[in-house]
């Protein structure tokens, strides 16, 4: 099945605008270090992101949830995959995630659904759409969440390295605040890397009566000021790109 950049957008945007509640999860080039079992040190970028270390046992338990989270099947349960056209794993690693999801064409979309070329839609079309929604807001502790053009009903915050640090704290203080106060039709962005997925992958199995999606950096330059990634400033060309599903 040969999927359209821009279409897979519309297709969530419209789930939104339809108030379906749907989990998607994202993993993108720094998640398949992960999923590879390839170390990575992000934590000096932007405002402190990840690490990961090769077969050590401190992230053994972390690395399975994650993977747990590429996997997990349920209808309205979405995973977004690594495009091969704009990362070094190119086409190979696109391919591997993809048998390594098991998921069906139906469940899978581009990782970068909201990035790149999509990412003005996202500023016109989508993030508008949260002034009219009760938002819960998972970020960096370092966010100035005064400056974002909605106002959230609830923040979580993290630090850097959260996917391991935060983890065990934030799925249960986030489960805790979902079913004591009953909430339904509520829309959670997950702006927190990996941990993003795992904290998706866990409520998705308790809830269904609520939206969870892994954000990423969409919010970045209103919460931090300045761009964090090239496609918020079409360096290289990477807000023209639309990505291609091989």
């Amino acid at each position: 099945m040969v999927k359209i950049f821009h279409n897979e957008f519309t297709r969530f945007l419209e789930k939104i605008k339809q108030e379906e509640q749907f989990s998607l999860v994202r993993f993108h080039d720094g998640e398949n270090y992960i999923l590879e079992n390839k170390s990575i040190d992000i934590t000096e970028k932007a405002n402190g992101e990840f690490k990961y270390e090769q077969d050590s046992k401190d992230y053994e338990f972390y690395r399975k949830k994650l993977i747990e989270s590429l996997q997990y099947k349920q209808s309205n349960y979405y995973v977004g995959i690594m495009p091969g056209c704009c990362v070094k794993a190119g086409n190979e690693g696109h391919i591997r995630m993809v048998q390594m999801s098991n998921q069906d064409e139906e469940h899978m979309t581009f990782a970068t659904v909201f990035f790149n070329s999509n990412y003005v839609r996202a500023k016109e079309e989508l993030i508008p759409l949260l002034t009219q929604r009760d938002v819960v807001l998972i970020v960096n502790e370092k966010a100035n969440i005064s400056t974002l053009p909605f106002k959230p009903k609830k923040v979580f915050t993290v630090g850097t390295n959260a996917w391991v640090i935060d983890y065990l704290r934030m799925t249960i203080e986030i489960q805790l605040y979902v079913g004591e106060n009953e909430l339904k039709n509520k829309i959670f962005l997950f702006c927190a890397g990996p941990l993003s997925n795992m904290l998706i992958y866990d409520l998705s199995k308790v809830n269904r009566d609520n939206t969870f999606i892994n954000f990423g950096s969409i919010l970045d330059q209103y919460m931090f000021q300045e761009p964090t990634r090239w496609y918020q400033t079409n360096k290289n060309g990477h807000g023209e790109h639309g990505c291609v599903w091989t």
